[in-house]
């Protein structure tokens, strides 16, 4: 079974609906993407079932209280080199636009995955060389009825990008397979679908409606579908069809309906209706949003729709006046907020942001360029920031620009925002600039988010700034 390849050219289009044996989960990004390297996997994965069905994934039955087994994992070495290869029960998850998938190695494991059973966790293959790992499923007495969901992250360490340059467009890639584990519990069924509400945010791509659902039943739920429909009175404001997915039992979405051009002004209402049909039944709902005044600041934060003047002209000279005194007073902190901080300096902030008592999530990005950039690049990457996001200057390591209370999700989409600001800068426009992003969600140090970061930055050649006529770009995550 294969290694799926994706590329970061299409970070920005909607998940598709993935199948229930969904083979792999990752590919490591570069700056930019066209196509796919043609370079075989480092280590090849074959699925044998204990009760010899021919599948991509495990599928069992069993009952409370007994230990099952699933199979065993085939590794193969094609290559001519030693392979070390470490495997991990991982989470099943659903996408935001429905489909199963498993999360990333080593963020924890819950429910059914703790049921897991490998013989070997870390395998070295000799040259051409294969072995097997058994898996078996130690089900616990207290499980209950139910169609249970996880998977075996199988992953060859120490592997080296592929990496093509075309145009100044750079692609890179790692294989990562994802093997799903089913076991299904005898018992009565209850196939459930809840359209829990609806949150509407400001994105650095533009307004986002986000439709919350959640399977709380016991049924992995196939072939879910339906429509999203936004309107502002009689003004369709966005809608889509939800194409047929996988929505795995006990887990949560927030499937998403952008606006792109839609700039809503402080307190702008409106109408989400959602209706998905899934196992003969239906979940449905109509409920009301609205654009809340910090999501208006966001919006002109990111060049948007500038927030209406609510005042009189007298008062805001008032206003201004007092402004300016306090201005004043503040003059020194105020200058010294704006001026890149130093390494030891950003380093500390950091360390307290992402410390048990900081406000977690915290992204940073590491921008990498000429060391005689720096002072333009920081210039013309400010006016793009929020008023509580710092750059620092690292020295050779480059500029740290660090992200409070930011998702990996919004600091993807600044890292774009970024990239395009680049390419229009008259004088940046042609020079190899990278940017890598790290997201730290729970407590951690400084200097471990930013080794990340590093890392990351070090599996890939520079790659000249993307202009907004040569495609999407993308730089390495983690």
């Amino acid at each position: 079974m294969p290694p799926s390849r994706l590329v970061h050219a299409a970070i920005r289009r909607a998940l598709r609906p993935l199948p229930l044996a969904l083979a792999a989960l990752l590919v490591t990004p570069s700056l930019a993407a066209a196509s796919a390297s043609a370079q075989g996997p480092a280590v090849i994965v074959k699925v044998h079932q204990a009760s010899g069905l021919i599948s991509p994934y495990f599928q069992l039955s069993g009952r409370p209280g007994r230990t099952l087994r699933a199979g065993g994992l085939e590794l193969v070495n094609p290559t001519s080199g030693r392979v070390r290869v470490q495997l991990d029960p991982v989470d099943a998850i659903t996408t935001n636009t429905l489909g199963s998938a498993y999360t990333l190695a080593g963020v924890g494991t819950h429910g059914a995955t703790t049921w897991l059973r490998l013989s070997h966790q870390n395998v070295t293959l000799a040259p051409h060389a294969s072995q097997d790992v058994s898996v078996d499923v130690a089900v616990p007495p207290t499980a209950t009825p139910g169609d249970y969901l996880t998977g075996v992250s199988v992953e060859a360490l120490g592997q080296t990008q592929q990496t093509t340059v075309t145009r100044g467009v750079a692609i890179g890639e790692i294989d990562r397979y994802a093997i799903g584990v089913e076991v299904q519990l005898p018992g009565a069924r209850h196939p459930a679908l809840r359209l829990t509400g609806a949150s509407i945010a400001r994105e650095p791509s533009g307004l986002a409606f986000l439709l919350a659902a959640t399977n709380p039943g016991n049924v992995i739920l196939k072939d879910v579908h339906g429509w999203v429909r936004v309107t502002d009175g009689n003004r369709l404001v966005a809608a889509t069809t939800v194409q047929p997915g996988t929505f795995v039992s006990d887990t949560s979405i927030t499937y998403p309906l952008r606006a792109a051009r839609e700039q809503p002004a402080p307190g702008a209402s409106y109408r989400v209706r959602a209706t998905l049909y899934y196992a003969g039944l239906i979940a449905r709902l109509d409920t009301t949003v609205r654009f809340s005044h910090a999501a208006a600041v966001t919006q002109q934060n990111y060049g948007g729709r500038k927030l209406p003047r609510s005042t009189p002209p007298w008062r805001e000279i008032a206003l201004l006046l007092l402004a300016l005194g306090l201005l004043a007073a503040a003059d020194w902190a105020l200058l010294r907020r704006r001026w890149r901080l130093s390494r030891t300096a950003g380093l500390k902030l950091l360390n307290r942001s992402v410390a048990r008592q900081g406000e977690l999530p915290v992204s940073i990005l590491l921008i990498s360029a000429n060391r005689a950039n720096t002072a333009p690049i920081a210039r013309a990457l400010r006016p793009r920031l929020r008023g509580t996001d710092r750059i620092c200057d690292l020295g050779q390591d480059g500029l740290l620009v660090i992200c409070p209370t930011t998702s990996r999700a919004a600091t993807t989409a600044l890292r774009r925002d970024l990239y395009e600001q680049l390419a229009r800068h008259r004088d940046l426009a042609d020079l190899p600039i990278e940017i890598t992003i790290s997201t730290a969600v729970r407590p951690t140090t400084s200097a471990t988010l930013l080794e990340r970061a590093i890392s990351a930055r070090q599996h890939q050649p520079q790659a000249l700034v993307d202009r907004p006529d040569a495609g999407t770009t993308a730089a390495p995550e983690r």
